[in-house]
């Protein structure tokens, strides 16, 4: 898998909701076994609950930035690729950033800017509902989002006013394991954390060799007027969309 690849299958894995929840509700099977000390801790399955009702609240306003981490577990935890991240939301407005991917939604409009190859899509989505924006919703969102039926287990660790939930999912077999850090308070996440097989069949599970991609999350409220910002890379008038001047090398690619 080249560097590139394996980059944006973490960014996948991370943000696309390896441990989604289904449409009428999520499964939850017998858990693992667990440790001595977790007869005082919450359960894992309320937890997992608790986490996914905290990051469902469309109306909210939240701005999150981090960095996005990938280690080579088969080579002593080589650190292999770091990105920024930032997501915005405003009521039923964001905006979200990886890279040089670049996505506006203002309530109306979808836009997707590519910096690097010079590229811009504007559409509508399907739907005004936030909740179904697919992958340009908030990390957060997506990671407990109700977009596909998986069979999770977990255990639960606590440690310094920091919980650990650690999942595993029957329906993902490329996914090693996933852990998420949160405040017992607030519930809001502080990091995250995936291991995924080399062999994205999850059969060859020799020790080792799996990616490691670790989520930094920073909160702020939010600092930028998304429709102010769509506004320097398009114009919307009667005759359509067009790139403002100074992306007016940009291919635009307009789907409504």
């Amino acid at each position: 898998m080249t560097s590139k690849n394996f980059l944006f299958s973490a960014l996948l894995l991370v943000l696309a909701g390896f441990v989604a929840a289904g449409a009428d509700g999520y499964w939850w099977r017998t858990p693992m076994p667990a440790a001595a000390s977790a007869s005082d801790l919450p359960d894992p399955a309320a937890e997992y609950g608790r986490l996914r009702q905290r990051y469902q609240t469309v109306d909210s306003a939240m701005d999150v930035s981090g960095m996005i981490r990938i280690y080579d577990g088969e080579h002593n935890g080589k650190l292999k690729e770091i990105q920024p991240f930032r997501s915005v939301r405003s009521s039923r407005q964001y905006y979200w950033q990886i890279g040089y991917l670049r996505n506006w939604y203002d309530g109306s409009i979808l836009l997707v800017v590519d910096t690097m190859h010079r590229r811009m899509t504007v559409s509508r989505p399907v739907s005004d509902n936030l909740q179904s924006t697919g992958p340009y919703k908030m990390p957060a969102d997506l990671l407990f989002s109700d977009t596909a039926r998986f069979r999770l287990s977990g255990t639960v660790e606590q440690e310094q006013g920091q919980r650990t939930l650690t999942l595993h999912s029957d329906y993902n077999p490329e996914i090693r394991v996933c852990r998420v850090y949160y405040d017992t308070a607030t519930y809001r996440l502080h990091r995250t954390e995936i291991e995924w097989w080399k062999d994205l069949s999850g059969r060859d599970t020799a020790a080792g060799k799996v990616w490691l991609a670790k989520v930094e999350y920073t909160y702020c409220p939010p600092r930028i007027d998304i429709c102010k910002e769509m506004r320097t890379f398009i114009t919307v008038g009667a005759n359509g969309v067009t790139p403002t001047l100074p992306y007016a090398n940009f291919d635009i690619k307009v789907n409504f």
